[in-house]
């Protein structure tokens, strides 16, 4: 799989459990794009915000159908993501393709 990773921001420490996080739900999403999307290309784009993370995983394949619904590997990244008061959102994308995002606040212990 060809992976092109964008990093945006000023990174700072995510600390091993955030890191853990951000860590499975980059894991399931590729696993999505492979055994799902048709296609052996993903964009990884990782941006550190003063007031949170954001990771996103999008694919140009032909996204998910409209009977799949939710798998359980989406319901775990949504829980993991939770956990840190974020959101997860994951679909089709009107050109085409399919993408997950997660925006995990920053943490206090983080720093500002």
């Amino acid at each position: 799989m060809h992976v092109e990773v964008i990093r945006e921001g000023v990174p700072w420490p995510l600390g091993p459990a955030l890191g853990l996080t951000c860590y499975r739900v980059l894991q399931e999403s590729l696993t999505n794009v492979m055994r799902h999307s048709g296609t052996d290309r993903a964009v990884v784009r990782l941006e550190y915000r003063p007031d949170a993370v954001v990771l996103s995983v999008t694919d140009q394949g032909h996204g998910a159908s409209a009977a799949a619904g939710e798998g359980s590997g989406q319901v775990g990244m949504r829980e993991r993501v939770a956990v840190w008061g974020g959101r997860l959102e994951a679909g089709n994308l009107p050109s085409g393709g399919y993408r997950v995002r997660a925006e995990i606040p920053r943490p206090e212990e983080a720093g500002s």
